[in-house]
């Protein structure tokens, strides 16, 4: 069996999302994230309370270089925790 040198898509995906967070100072975690044919669903955690993104294009997570649009993202993913 060979071993796998570079993570996978969803791994690069997760890895740009929590950085993302902690550069942020999010205190949320990934519950879940899941690649499909129209972007990625991703499901954060705060506590007990569960909040999901659907459609998250592929690009933006995958690739790294949209800084922006990612910390975008969890900004609103924090919003969201904040109001409940």
């Amino acid at each position: 069996m060979q071993e796998q040198l570079w993570p996978s898509r969803e791994e690069s995906a997760a890895m740009n999302l929590r950085r993302a967070i902690s550069e942020t100072q999010g205190d949320f975690v990934i519950e879940w994230i899941e690649r499909g044919e129209h972007g990625y669903f991703v499901l954060f955690r705060r506590g007990s309370v569960v909040h999901r993104e659907p459609g998250i294009e592929i690009s933006v997570l995958e690739e790294g270089s949209h800084r922006d649009e990612i910390r975008e993202l969890v900004q609103r993913v924090k919003s969201v925790f904040d109001r409940r």
